[in-house]
């Protein structure tokens, strides 16, 4: 909230459904039980010009590793991800401690 009381939004407010896309691009059995999967988002991207760096796709999945971060969204827990933990690991013995 700033100062005035006012507050902005950057958020989806949720007044347009989701497209049901589930038709739309072959599906893995992983993918089948969602509306979308990464390349229904691959072709909206490219329809609308949004350059999106492929390389770095994950499938869908409610235990993945993004910004480096281990997420579980079931738990509904974050935490460092193997990687993570061994650059500061590595990063604490330069140090010396």
């Amino acid at each position: 909230m700033f100062d005035d009381g006012s507050m902005d939004e950057f958020d989806e407010d949720c007044t347009f459904s989701f497209w049901d896309l589930s038709m739309v691009t072959p599906r893995s059995v992983a993918d089948a039980s969602f509306t979308y999967n990464i390349e229904d988002i691959n072709a909206i991207s490219d329809h609308l010009g949004i350059p999106w760096e492929r390389s770095k796709d994950l499938p869908f999945a409610l235990i993945t590793t993004f910004i480096g971060l281990q997420w579980d969204l079931d738990a509904c827990m974050v935490g460092l991800g193997l990687k993570k933990i061994k650059k500061y690991i590595e990063a604490i013995n330069k140090w010396g401690v």
